[in-house]
Formats: C-alpha cells, structure tokens, sequence
C-alpha cells in the first residue's frame, strides 16, 4: 500500500546523504547600479539659424514646453533650465526623497549653449559626487550644425559653442567618455542621433582593445562603455519633424513628460480644428491632479499608460531577464524606456523611428495602443462634461481600464490553455495591487497563475511583482494573510535563489513576518504551515539566515507548536505543520553546532523523538531526517553529547522495520552519520558480528559431534577457553556469554540492524544499505592489513595472541579522536563492553591468522576494489 498511497513525485526523489557545498549566488555590480545625477547639455541657440539646417516656416519651436517667442530671451533660457531640470528630477528622484534630500538639486548640472570645457568640468563633478552609480549624460543639439558635418570627424563629435558663444566648435565623444566614465545613459536629441550611437560603440570597442593591448603595463581600470545605454531621437539618416503643433523637443518629451507629450498627440491626430491652440493648452491645463495621486485625472492617465507602456516592453522582449534589467532595476531607466516606446508610436507618425541601444523591437503598431486610446477617449470626454457643465472634478473611478483587464486575465486563467503562461497583463498586475479596490482579488488570481508551475513563478519574478508582494508584507490585514502566505510558499518551493531569499530576510518587519504567524494559535493550522514551510526554505544550506534566525529564538517557538500539537496527532491539518515544523529543525541544526546546543538546552530533540511512532508515514520521515541532521551535528567532544547521540541511535533502530520505504531509506541516510561518527567502533561491531555468525556456525556443526572431540586441545572453544582462563566451562557456556556480552553492545546491535537491512525488499533501501557496509568493511580490511603488516617478524606460535593484542591495544590505548566528524571516542566502546570485544577479535584473529599473513600481498592489491567476503 506505501507504493500506492505515496507515489507523488516529492516521494520519488533520489536520497542522499551529506552535501558539503553551499553555493552563494553573487551579483554582478553592474546590475545593482542606480541612476543618481545628470548632466545636461541645452545647446538651443535660440534665435540663431544654424548654417547647415533649413527650418520651416511656421516650425515646431516649444523647448520643455516653453515657448521662446513669448518671453524674453534670457528668460526663456532660464525657464527652459529649470524645467528641464524639473523634468528630470522627477525621472531620477523618488516622490518621497525629492521632498527630503537635498542632493536631489546637487546631482543635476544643466548647461546652457556651452563650451567644451565646461561639459567635461560638469562631468568630472558629477562623476566624483556620484561615484559608481549611473549617470544620464542628455545632448540637446536643436540650435547646432548636423553631426554628420564634415568637420564633426562624421559624427565623432557633437557640436557646442566655445567660451566667447561666437562660433560652434565640437564636443568629442571620446573626451566625454574619459570624463564621464561608466555606468551611463546617453540621450541623444538632434538629427542623425542614431549615428552618434554608432559611432560612440566603434570608440568604445577602440578603447577596449587599448586597454587589453597596455593592461600588461599599467593598471588602469578595465573600460566598460559597451555596456552604456542609448536613447536617439532619430535614425542616423534622419532629422527631427518640425510639425508647428508638437514641440522641437518631442523625443525628450516623451521621455521626461509622457503624460503631456501623448495628450498633445492625442489633440493633433484627433484633428480638432474646431478648437484653437489656445483652447488645447486650456484643456490640458483642466486636466488635474499630479502624477502620483492614483484617484485624479491626471493620476488616472499615469498608470494607465505606465501599465499599457510595460506590457507592451513584456510582450515585445522575448528575453524577459532584459526586461528585469531595463524596467525594474532602476527607476530612471524604467522610466525612459517607457518614454521611448511611446515616442517610437509618436515619431513614426511623421516619418522618424528613435534608435535604442540595447535594439528594443518597434512597438508601433502593438494591439494595446488600442487601449489606450480608448482609455484617453472616454477621459477626455468626462473632461469635455466637466469643461461645459462646470462642475468641479470627482475623485474616484475614471476609466475601466484596470476592470477590464483584470477580467481579461481572469478568463484567460480559467479558460485558457496551460501552454499559453505568457500571461499578457502580468505587468498591469502592478498598479492592481496598488490599488485597494482591486488588491484582494488581485492577489487571489496571482496563486492561481503560480499553480501553473515553475515557469509561471520566473515569469512572476521577472515581471517585478515579487518586490510588490514583498511590500505588503507590512500590510496587517489579516485577511491577506492566507493567500500572501501560500503565495511567498509557492514562489520559494520553486525559486530558491540569494536574490529573493535575501529579500524575506532583511531587517525589518519581512524578517518576523512568518515567525508571527507560526506563532500565532488564531491563524489556522493551514496557514501556519505554509508560513512555517517559508521559514525552512530560509534556513535550508545558509548559515547566515540560520544565525539570524536563531537570534529570533525560532528552534523554542518550533519546539512549543509541537508541543501543542502533540495532542491533536490524528488530524490531517496538524500533520502538515508538523511535517514542516520538524523539517525546519532538521535544516536549522544541520552541521550548526550552536544551532544544536540551542535544541539540547530546550530539549526539542525529546519532542521529535516522540513523532519517529508518530501514524502518517511522512512524519515519520520528516521526523527520522531532523535526527539525521543532528547526529550530522555535533563538532565538540561532550560526554552528554554522546549519550544524546546513542538515545537517539536506539531509537532508529526501532524504526528499522517501518513500513514505508520513505522511512527506512531516511533511517538508513541517519544511521549512515551515526556510524560515520563511531567508525572505529562500528569496525570492531563489524568483526564481531563475523564471528557471531561463524560461532553459530561451528555450534550446529559441533551438536552432531562426541563429546571427546569437542573438548579435543585442536578445537576453537578450547582455545577460547584457554584464553579468558575458564577451562571448566562447556562449549554451549562460552558461546553463550561471548553472545550477551555482544548483544549488550549498543553499537553491535546497530550493526545488526544495518545488515537486515540490506536485504531490505525495496531495491533503494538496498543500494543505500550496501553503501553503508561496504564503508566499514572496507575499513576493516585497511586497519587488518597494516596490523598484519606490523607483526610479520613474530614467530608462527605466537603470532595469533600478539596481534589480536596488539589489535585490541591499538582500540584502548590509542589516541581518543573527535567525536563528530572525524571519528569516534573509542574509550566510551571499550568502557562499556571489553570483554565481548576482546574475546570476539581474539577468537577472530586466532582461527584466521594464518590465511591472513598468507594473503597479505593479495589483500593489499584488492583491498580498495575487491568487496569484504
């Protein structure tokens, strides 16, 4: 019936003994850089006619959204500065932190129509002030010559003007390389901007095959511009549209602005010619709310389109690691990558496709763009009510953008087919989560895509929705906690990476999250198994979660829940947390000395020793592992220690006849730690059990003899009487006290049990049995080899008694090893039985002596690869 019953794939699984390797997975620094400063770069030269451009006439104008024809010229400049200025620090800065930090306003130089020397002085500033976090380096080069001047090196260079602003002069790549050094993000705004990018890779290659050509004579630091990122507003073949509706800046728009940028797009392919300019700005400015408040217009509009912005790059990117790198690692990036797909739909309409490097595939004509118009439709018709009625605007609902998408993946979840995982509006899921109304049933169809399997838990993690579950860890609604428990279980049963293991344990509340609920008697059985199955996957292979753990006092509070449920054994929920409860015991003491001392001093030990007769088979298991990782334990030499270790051995041992295959092969993985441990010991209960069964031998073949050849001088009982100076004593009285002294022997009757169990039914028990006896066989033939090697000067009549006590000697006088890992305390098996040791090895050696040194050659070539018969 246990083949039956527990067939599952998690009862199938291959059971081995010790793995010494813990392996730490290391992140490359590059991938943790943020986005701190900026260097921008205005070279607008407004009111100045470049003289290699034809602009038209009327022309797109509009810098940062400021048009210079109505201001003054030096304000104009100062005003296109500071919002541009603006713009990006609502890109780089966090809404809380902009508020707080003051480096927010040191971390952004602009510059205005300036010379060379004062971008590499920017640069070098920047670069000392932010370190070795990534830098935005923006070239506007409206109101300068082409780059594909002659005169520009063809687009080696960028064109400034010098210090007196009486004449261009160029800006070298190279120069603003060196200044800037890496991480970057280069954006590029002027004409034939996509060969600046490839002109910019061919120096980076240049100055990496430099460097590998000199890195032999000096140590500079290894240049990695191949890995900077590209934003260009337009192919190297193409200049920028100057439609007069649209601003000159259109790409930096779209990047810094996008909410304004789409909606002045909107009114231009809209065609309301009804409507005058004036009357379009007057509807964007109506328009209200900021982009940050969820329940405005304005707010609506913003994660409507940052939602519509990723699942667009999700389903484009076939890579979906790429899509980790580029929009959930850093916020500035994310944020112009998102700007550089909608200017990719903006752009192509007049004509012009924006270059990216890394390539991100054309989302022109994606299916979504759909959606989103229609979402912009129905918001500005409810402005257009509110603009004709005059009523002041609502919070709440604005669109059924987020209700219909979410029904969408409700239906596809529960009609779809299993194959299609991709799951298009995972990353909408994001701002569903954000949102109150939405987040309970959000969270719900989140473990039903989870239940796919280990596909959909990485698609869940690269998608970044890991990061937002985490963060409503904090959330102490208890009716989240179910389903935000079985959540962080599945995504840990499946991805066990240091990334997302290190996330559950930083410090904070994350860090007590599960602890609570395991020990919290009003959450439900169920959901504290889960938790407590989270909390072993954290302590599983890492001392430094099991150190941190132990400071949360975690082996007492596992202790206590299996304590309370030690009257509620017979319930099938009980069993599931107790499964989990003493697996985290097993992976918390496991090769932890301090970990083990602790269960010792609470005696959790005791508790599990209780469940090894527990019903259900599986804690049965569970219960057998924990004490196989305990005796695996042990490092320091304690006499408490070792009886501990022996109480736990004979209760095994009782376990040896269990009738679940599971059970027997854990016992025989702990049993195998325990003979490890005693080594020695477990040679002299190899030998012995030898003899017992050669002894057996020799008595039923002595029964059917005469009484006169029994007691014949030649006969091994005589000899045996001989020695331990009992001559009176029959045959049947020797063997008998040879035989209680041996039972007596803790370590021979492990033995015993360890041969039963080779011939074990189940083929695995078998396999993992034999690897057992082959160990202590192996090392018997080792330890009988040298000591018969010692004594091959003695003479023949004499040779039986010194070897078998030179043999016994070498046991009780012989230095005491360690206890865990190295080997036994010999002193404690001879304490305890000398003298069923010594008339065992004595009989041994004495009837075999002879066919021993006659086959030392033979036994010395075999000994590693011939098995111990």
């Amino acid at each position: 019936m246990d083949g039956i019953l527990y067939n599952e794939p998690m009862h199938k699984e291959e059971i081995v003994g010790n793995k010494d390797i813990y392996i730490e997975a290391v992140e490359d620094p590059m991938r943790r850089a943020r986005t701190q400063g900026a260097v921008i770069v205005m070279c607008t030269m407004i009111g100045v006619q470049p003289p290699d451009k034809i602009k038209l006439n009327p022309c797109a104008v509009m810098e940062t959204w400021v048009d210079p024809r109505k201001l003054d010229l030096n304000k104009a400049k100062e005003k296109i500065k500071e919002n541009i200025r603006l713009q990006y620090q609502n890109v780089i800065v966090s809404n809380k932190a902009r508020h707080n930090d003051q480096r927010a306003h040191k971390s952004i130089k602009v510059e205005m129509d300036c010379s060379p020397e004062v971008v590499h002085k920017q640069c070098d500033l920047i670069r000392r002030y932010i370190r070795e976090e990534r830098i935005i380096f923006h070239y506007n080069g409206h109101g300068t010559m082409t780059c594909n001047h002659h005169k520009s090196e063809y687009g080696r260079s960028v064109w400034v003007v010098n210090r007196s602003h009486s004449n261009y002069t160029t800006l070298s790549l190279s120069s603003i390389m060196d200044h800037l050094k890496s991480p970057a993000i280069y954006v590029w705004d002027c004409d034939h901007a996509g060969l600046i990018v490839e002109k910019f890779n061919e120096i980076a290659k240049e100055k990496k095959r430099e460097w590998e050509k000199n890195k032999s004579e000096r140590h500079a630091p290894e240049p990695k511009f191949e890995e900077s990122f590209h934003l260009a507003a337009c192919a190297k073949d193409q200049v920028l549209p100057q439609t007069p509706d649209m601003p000159a800046d259109l790409y930096t728009s779209c990047l810094t602005t996008p909410i304004e940028a789409a909606l002045t797009f909107w009114f231009h392919q809209q065609k309301v010619n009804r409507i005058e300019i004036l009357d379009r700005i007057e509807y964007l400015d109506r328009i209200d709310g900021e982009h940050n408040i969820r329940y405005t217009m304005k707010g609506e509009l913003s994660w409507i389109l940052t939602a519509i912005l990723d699942c667009i790059a999700w389903q484009l990117l076939d890579d979906h690691t790429q899509f980790k790198a580029l929009f959930r690692e850093d916020r500035a990036m994310s944020s112009l990558f998102r700007g550089h797909i909608l200017a990719d739909r903006m752009m192509r309409a007049y004509q012009v496709t924006p270059v990216c490097y890394p390539d991100f595939p054309s989302a022109a004509a994606h299916p979504l763009w759909r959606s989103w118009d229609l979402a912009l439709d129905s918001i500005m018709r409810e402005l257009s009510l509110r603009i004709t009625t005059k009523k002041p605007p609502k919070d709440g609902q604005i669109s059924s953008f987020f209700f219909d998408q979410l029904t969408e993946f409700k239906v596809s979840l529960q009609y779809g087919k299993l194959d299609d995982m991709d799951a298009k509006q995972l990353p909408l899921l994001i701002q569903m989560l954000m949102a109150f109304q939405y987040r309970e049933e959000t969270l719900q169809l989140i473990g039903k895509y989870l239940d796919r399997g280990p596909y959909a838990v990485k698609k869940f993690i690269h998608v970044g929705l890991i990061v937002y579950i985490y963060k409503l860890i904090q959330n102490p609604q208890k009716e989240f906690k179910y389903i935000m428990v079985l959540i962080w279980a599945k995504v840990l049963a499946t991805d066990r990476s240091s990334g997302t293991l290190d996330l559950l344990m930083k410090e904070g509340p994350s860090r007590r999250y599960f602890l609570n609920i395991l020990t919290d008697p009003e959450i439900s059985v169920q959901t504290r198994s889960m938790a407590c199955f989270c909390i072993s996957i954290l302590a599983k292979d890492s001392p430094a979660h099991q150190e941190v753990l132990l400071g949360e006092n975690l082996i007492s509070k596992l202790k206590d829940c299996l304590e309370e449920l030690g009257s509620d054994v017979y319930q099938n929920t009980a069993t599931k947390l107790q499964k989990c409860a003493l697996l985290c015991l097993g992976y918390m003491w496991d090769r932890n000395d301090k970990a083990l001392w602790n269960a010792v001093r609470c005696n959790a030990y005791e508790e599990v020793l209780k469940l090894v007769d527990h019903f259900h088979p599986e804690t049965r298991a569970a219960a057998v592992y924990a004490l196989g990782t305990f005796l695996n334990s042990r490092r320091q030499e304690s006499d408490h220690g070792a009886t501990i270790e022996h109480t736990i051995a004979s209760k095994l041992l009782k376990a040896c006849d269990d009738g679940s295959v599971l059970v027997r092969k854990e016992v025989v993985v702990a049993l195998a730690r325990y003979v490890q441990q005693y080594e020695q010991c477990f040679e002299i209960a190899c030998r012995t059990h030898r003899e017992e069964a050669r002894d057996a031998r020799i008595s039923r073949t002595s029964l059917c003899e005469d009484d006169d050849h029994i007691s014949s001088s030649t006969s091994p009982i005589a000899d045996v009487r001989k020695r331990v100076g009992v001559v009176n004593l029959n045959k049947s009285s020797i063997l008998s006290t040879v035989r209680q002294l041996a039972t007596s022997n803790k370590f021979l009757d492990t033995w015993r049990c360890i041969k039963n169990l080779e011939r074990d039914p189940h083929k695995s028990v078998r396999d993992l049995t034999r690897t057992v006896v082959q160990f202590i066989e192996r090392s018997v033939i080792r330890t009988t080899v040298r000591t018969s090697s010692e004594n091959t000067d003695s003479s023949p009549d004499s040779s039986r008694l010194d070897v078998s006590l030179a043999y016994t000697s070498q046991y009780m006088t012989g230095p005491k090893r360690t206890i865990f890992g190295k080997g036994p305390a010999v002193s404690y098996f001879i304490l305890h039985t000398p003298l069923s040791a010594s008339l065992s090895l004595s009989l041994s050696l004495s009837l075999r002596m002879t066919r021993y040194r006659e086959g030392t050659r033979a036994l010395m070539v075999g000994v590693n690869d011939r098995p111990f018969s």
